[in-house]
């Protein structure tokens, strides 16, 4: 058996680190306190902010309930998925979880099938 070389590793410079300044610095516990107060004061908002999401999603399935094409039902796919993505900072989990159950129903029906939009869905 012939001699192997020795295995020699060669590890390239990381650039993107370079550029972007070196490793992380750590947590810093006052941008931390400073977003969790103002999370406080924004709570008695929420509810608000909640029924405009609601609002939107309403005025989106009339839309597409009006013309079922694929522009209302993307609009109506993006105002679900917000709500979906949001409900967790408002503290309304059941709202996410049918904003979930929309948002899934949207994105999984293939892309000529009619959604339903009768009275029931009011």
């Amino acid at each position: 058996m012939a001699r192997q070389q020795p295995i020699e590793l060669f590890m390239p410079p990381n650039m993107l680190k370079a550029k972007a300044g070196g490793g992380f610095g750590g947590v810093d516990m006052n941008a931390i306190k400073r977003a969790e107060a103002a999370m406080e004061t924004l709570k008695g908002d929420f509810s608000g902010m909640a029924a405009d999401g609601i609002t939107a999603l309403s005025a989106a399935r009339e839309a597409y309930a009006a013309k079922a094409d694929p522009g209302s039902r993307a609009a109506l796919l993006r105002t679900a998925h917000d709500i979906k993505g949001q409900a967790a900072t408002y503290d309304f989990p059941l709202m996410g979880r049918v904003a979930g159950s929309l948002t899934k129903m949207l994105g999984e029906a293939p892309q000529g099938t009619l959604l339903p939009t009768g009275s029931r869905w009011r």
